[in-house]
């Protein structure tokens, strides 16, 4: 299903839009890309963020909005830290490493769904290591 909404954030103006959008999902997936991501010489580039269906997705340029002080940042980076908000990532070692490097956010309520898929291989679909 495409996308029903999708913008590429390069002002603090339009995190507000995304931001009021998104505070309708209790569930947001999250992915970084960076360049070198979780390495000191890394630098991120680009935060997206969706509702868990895919149908608003958003692009944050951390490139062009690097104020981690600008206020609409703000409640940005309180949904990315609530618990009430559950953030789907995939390995999202590196990904949580950059958003505190760079804008110093501690993410929390993240659903790591590699981790889920490793753990399930032996209780769930009953795996033995060899397998």
């Amino acid at each position: 299903m495409a996308p029903h909404y999708y913008a590429l954030c390069d002002t603090y103006q339009s995190i507000a839009i995304a931001v009021s959008t998104l505070a309708q999902s209790p569930i947001l997936i999250v992915d970084c890309e960076a360049r070198d991501i979780a390495r000191t010489t890394g630098v991120l580039s680009i935060v997206s963020i969706s509702d868990v269906d895919a149908r608003f997705i958003f692009l944050i340029d951390a490139l062009a909005l690097r104020d981690s002080s600008h206020p609409e940042f703000k409640p940005l980076f309180d949904m990315l830290g609530s618990e009430a908000v559950m953030k789907l990532m995939w390995d999202g070692r590196s990904d949580a490493l950059e958003l505190r490097e760079t804008y110093g956010v501690e993410l929390r309520g993240v659903l790591d769904l590699q981790l889920a898929e490793v753990v399930s291989r032996r209780s769930a679909r009953g795996e033995t290591e060899g397998e």
